[in-house]
Formats: structure tokens, C-alpha cells, sequence
């Protein structure tokens, strides 16, 4: 949802606002242009680190879990 509304907003960008700057604290000057060149698949990132996590703490997910076996038949009181 958050890929979809940025995208919308970039579309509607000026080109001349593409090459304005701001300031960031480690990196100083960058522009709107090198920073959607950087974050341009910083989700798809973020989305292995979690696939990782989670075949880390379950490995066998994914894989279909064995059915637990029917109880055996019981036969009427009585009837033996």
C-alpha cells in the first residue's frame, strides 16, 4: 500500500523537483532523485530479512504438515 501512494505521488512530480535537495544526517545533501534510486527496492529487502526470520524459526513452514492419523475404529460395548 505504501509502494503504491509513493509511486502515485512521484508521478506527479515536477521534473525540476527531482534534482531538489535535502539534508540527511549521515549522508548531507541528497536529492529526491538519488533517494528513490536508493529506496527504489529497499522493501523487497526488508522482505527477505522477514522470509529468513521466519524459515529460521520454522523451517517446516511451507511444508505440508503430516495429518494426524485416524483413532482406530471402536466397537460397540459388548461386542468383542
Amino acid at each position: 500500500m505504501a509502494r503504491a501512494v509513493n509511486l502515485g505521488l512521484l508521478e506527479r512530480l515536477p521534473e525540476a523537483a527531482w534534482d531538489r535537495v535535502g539534508l540527511h544526517a549521515e549522508r548531507g545533501e541528497e536529492s529526491i532523485r538519488k533517494m528513490v534510486h536508493m529506496y527504489a527496492g529497499h522493501d523487497r529487502h526488508h522482505l527477505l530479512q522477514i522470509e529468513t526470520i521466519r524459515t529460521g524459526l520454522f523451517p517446516k513452514a511451507g511444508k505440508r504438515a503430516a495429518r494426524p492419523k485416524k483413532p482406530a475404529a471402536r466397537r460397540p460395548a459388548g461386542k468383542r
